[in-house]
């Protein structure tokens, strides 16, 4: 299945500097859903920064909603609740994100407790910064 991801402060830090253990992560998976409070303005900017960033991502989806961070959070809700059939988590930064996207039945976790299917079956945590 596929995962969400948000960009600040879960796979760059201040915008553009990359978190890279977050990233090796999100690489991994098979399919990648970057979904961000970024107005969609900002998404020229964006694209650059995820391919400086070397993050591989199938769909980026931006907030066409407005500029505060209730809107933002609504916009994330909607577009976890269009690609809830299609993916098992959401990995974003801001608790209030996560409290969003497991309000509408969708597993959400901190970046820094990502975690990986191993070979045996079990969950692994795979990072902790």
């Amino acid at each position: 299945m596929a995962v969400i991801v948000d960009i600040d402060g879960t796979i760059l830090r201040n915008g553009k500097y990359p978190i890279s253990k977050v990233i090796e992560w999100v690489n991994s998976q098979n399919t990648v859903y970057i979904v961000t409070a970024r107005p969609e303005a900002a998404r020229e900017s964006t694209v650059r920064a995820l391919k400086d960033a070397n993050v591989k991502y199938n769909r980026l989806l931006m907030n066409g909603i407005g500029r505060t961070h209730a809107e933002g959070l609504e916009s994330k809700r909607r577009h976890g609740k269009a690609l809830k059939a299609k993916v098992s988590m959401a990995v974003d930064n801001d608790a209030d994100a996560r409290a969003a996207y497991e309000s509408i039945g969708i597993k959400a976790v901190a970046p820094n407790s990502v975690t990986k299917y191993n070979w045996h079956g079990t969950f692994t945590k795979i990072y902790s910064f």
